[in-house]
């Protein structure tokens, strides 16, 4: 296989830096000059910095894990700053995300999550994003998914059965529904 499939396919793999295209270059034993076959091919650093951090972003990744995780990647420490410090406004930009949150919370009410475990993975996910994500849970409703776990597990457990009962709240409660929540379901079937 000649070294422009080869760049090329370690490119689209990996979106290296310059430093690690470079050694991957010495390593294979590139005889040319390394600056001008880079420009040839169509290479750019910025390009494949720009790339990593929107892959970073849309994956709901903190500022500072993005930083490090290009540091390491060997990406300049001045050009990851000067990146991110561009493209911060779309970080914490609410529009940028907001058909995407919205898009998650639907979807995870349709497996039947409660609101409490809906936060808890989309607060990791969006840090910047904790009120809008508190108001869009507001509108929508997790009785459907409370209704599904009642019923799953009231086959499981014998609700007559002291013991059996308090298994029954408590493995409901693990899956983010309150106590109070879960009672009135059932008083209402």
């Amino acid at each position: 296989m000649n070294i422009t499939l080869r760049v090329a396919n370690y490119m689209a793999r990996y979106a290296p830096s310059e430093k690690k295209l470079r050694s991957y270059l010495e390593k294979k034993k590139y005889s040319g000059n390394i600056g001008e076959f880079l420009w040839e091919i169509g290479y750019s650093e910025d390009m494949m910095l720009d790339m990593w951090i929107r892959s970073f972003l849309t994956n709901g990744k903190w500022e500072r894990e993005i930083i490090m995780k290009l540091l390491k990647k060997e990406f300049p420490k001045e050009k990851v700053l000067e990146k991110i410090e561009w493209i911060e406004q779309e970080i914490k930009d609410w529009e940028t995300h907001k058909n995407n949150i919205e898009s998650q919370i639907q979807n995870l009410l349709k497996k039947w999550k409660s609101k409490m475990m809906i936060k808890v993975i989309l607060w990791g996910k969006y840090p910047y994003f904790r009120d809008q994500i508190g108001e869009i849970l507001l509108e929508n409703s997790d009785d459907f998914g409370l209704e599904k776990e009642v019923e799953k597990y009231r086959k499981k457990y014998n609700l007559q059965d002291r013991w059996q009962e308090q298994k029954f709240y408590n493995a409901i409660m693990r899956k983010g529904f309150r106590y109070e929540e879960i009672k009135n379901t059932i008083k209402s079937k």
